[in-house]
């Protein structure tokens, strides 16, 4: 009976997994069909087959330089600081493959999968981490769309004036959400772990284990919550979504589209960053990014079917760049960097 009970749960969570992912999968079907349809498939391909591949191949370096950024970042988290930079490349790589490909933001398990395996972190510490860069890079966002508004306010390229406030007002909330960061969590964990008690769930393996996640989580938050650390997650942070809009601007003059000056392509593709930054990517992120970047293009005078086509063979080339450092990334894991390896390593630095 008993057996038949623990199938039956194990059926239903695949089930419910396997229509989650059908449903997403049939959203974004529908979405790049639509978009498409509208489009026309030969438009795409012509700015992809058309683009200038000096530019191309300048953006891909460019696209690497986001990744060293990105380790730089994570280096400034303590429990993570003696993982070596050429080490830590690859699974910067595999994870950002990953979450731009898997729906709804999934992806992000590939990073905590990977420092548990190839390092020995435990899941909260990826949590943790996550969480806090997460928090960052809206604060980026934030920061980086202030500043290109400006000169568009000054020389009245736009008149929303109430967008800037609402950017600032964004960025200074989170900014606050992050500093607190340790306090919240630890509050929020301590509340919610003295209603589970209360409802006699206390003493169950699998509370304890997320209890256990959830004061790891907590240890990373308050390791980095003093101010020093808070200003370099915050300027690398910058720096990370400067390169990226660098890549997009790059990406933009190939295909022809040199009209932009580089604040007004900050501008313009901070909608499709929020849609890829946010749980709400579909499969690959294809239709919601699309619909991002047609907003943003849209308030800069750009045709709406040229702004979705543009936006469909811009993220094609991300893709690709993706994929590609993603395959060489798993070689090298692969052949370059075993677990057991990777664990040594972390004894070592510990």
């Amino acid at each position: 009976m008993s057996i038949h009970q623990k199938d039956n749960k194990g059926g239903r969570s695949l089930i419910e997994s396997a229509s989650q992912l059908i449903i997403a999968i049939l959203i974004t079907i529908v979405l790049i069909s639509a978009l498409v349809y509208w489009v026309k498939p030969m438009t795409i391909l012509q700015l992809i087959r058309f683009s200038d591949l000096e530019l191309v191949f300048l953006a891909l370096l460019m696209y690497v330089i986001v990744f060293t950024l990105r380790v730089v970042r994570f280096h400034q988290f303590q429990d993570l600081a003696n993982i070596s930079f050429w080490k830590f490349l690859p699974i910067v790589s595999l994870h950002s493959f990953f979450t731009s490909i898997l729906p709804f933001r999934s992806g992000e398990v590939a990073l905590i999968y990977l420092l548990r395996k190839y390092h020995g972190k435990e899941v909260g510490t990826g949590v943790g981490v996550l969480l806090l860069v997460r928090m960052y890079d809206f604060v980026a966002l934030a920061l980086c769309l202030t500043g290109a508004l400006v000169p568009q306010l000054i020389s009245r390229a736009v008149d929303d004036t109430w967008l800037i406030f609402i950017t600032i007002i964004f960025g200074v909330m989170i900014l606050a959400l992050s500093l607190t960061a340790a306090s919240w969590w630890n509050s929020m964990v301590s509340i919610v772990h003295l209603i589970v008690v209360r409802i006699g769930l206390g003493e169950r393996k699998w509370i304890k284990i997320v209890f256990n996640w959830a004061t790891e989580v907590g240890s990373v938050l308050e390791k980095s919550s003093n101010l020093s650390r808070s200003i370099r997650l915050i300027l690398t942070s910058v720096l990370v979504w400067l390169m990226i809009y660098c890549v997009f601007w790059t990406l933009l003059r190939s295909m022809g589209m040199s009209t932009f000056a580089f604040n007004e392509v900050i501008v313009a593709t901070t909608g499709a960053a929020l849609t890829n930054a946010l749980p709400v990517n579909l499969i690959g992120g294809f239709g919601t990014v699309e619909l991002g970047w047609m907003a943003g293009f849209s308030a800069l005078g750009v045709a709406a079917v040229e702004g979705v086509a543009t936006g469909f063979a811009l993220h094609i080339w991300v893709l690709m760049f993706s994929m590609f450092l993603a395959i060489g990334s798993y070689l090298w894991l692969t052949i370059g960097l075993s677990p057991l390896r990777g664990r040594s390593d972390q004894r070592k630095g510990g």
